[in-house]
């Protein structure tokens, strides 16, 4: 995979493939889940082992990290998100994304290289 928040900005809608590269992510590398790992396919996962994160909300904010709070601004294919670290003024935004889950993702990997 590319740089993951920018394959994230590119999507138009949920992408499973996407699913399956940051869960691998998630799985293969250190708690930052970055960098995207390319060798997933030869662990020979399944596509519906992967979480809808590009789909579900639920999923998407498993990818935040800890100690952070968001907020979702918009309708439909406008979407803003903002993730806050607690007790600091560390903000990450997202402008225009195509959906909650995606602005979530992207908004998540971005607070994760904030750190």
């Amino acid at each position: 995979m590319t740089n993951p928040i920018e394959r994230l900005e590119a999507l138009t809608g949920p992408d499973r493939e996407v699913d399956l590269e940051l869960w691998w992510a998630c799985k293969a590398n250190n708690s930052s889940g970055l960098p995207m790992d390319p060798d997933y396919k030869a662990h020979n996962l399944k596509m519906n082992d992967a979480p809808a994160y590009t789909a579900s909300i639920d999923a998407a904010l498993t990818l935040v990290p800890q100690g952070w709070s968001f907020a979702l601004f918009g309708k439909r294919e406008v979407i803003d998100c903002e993730l806050f670290l607690r007790n600091t003024n560390t903000v990450v935004s997202v402008h225009d994304a195509v959906s909650e889950p995606i602005a979530l993702c992207i908004a998540a990997l971005k607070a994760k290289v904030t750190k």
